[in-house]
């Protein structure tokens, strides 16, 4: 990190923070990119699978397939719609995009809240909660 005259090498300088900001920038650069190659996979294998999933998400938080939690979280999502006849996209990196589109569609929002899951692709994380709009 190359500081300017200003700073004096502080910890916490203006040199850092930019620094900080533009981590951030190529890390959502680089999510970005991998949502769009992973629905561009997904397309190419099955055309329109974006389509139909977003319209899949759209039905599933109608239906709210479990009442007694509050929202939904994205494996459950995900397995509501494969249960509902949605084929498997060829890399499940694909419902990223799908997700995302579903929300700016206005279709689902997701809340401040998460909840811990686990299973043997993504082990045990915090996933975020998604409602319907």
């Amino acid at each position: 990190m190359k500081h300017d005259d200003q700073c004096e090498g502080d910890l916490f300088c203006h040199c850092e923070r930019r620094a900080d900001l533009e981590r951030q920038r190529a890390g959502r650069r680089g999510m970005r990119k991998g949502m769009r190659t992973a629905t561009d996979h997904a397309e190419s294998e099955d055309p329109g699978w974006s389509d139909r999933a977003v319209l899949t998400v759209a039905a599933c938080v109608a239906a709210n397939p479990h009442p007694d939690r509050d929202g939904l979280i994205a494996p459950e999502i995900r397995n509501w719609c494969y249960e509902h006849g949605l084929d498997r996209p060829a890399s499940e990196h694909a419902w990223g995009g799908v997700m995302k589109r579903a929300r700016t569609q206005g279709i689902i929002v997701r809340t401040n809240r998460q909840r811990w899951y686990g299973d043997e692709t993504i082990h045990s994380s915090p996933s975020s909660i998604w409602e319907a709009a």
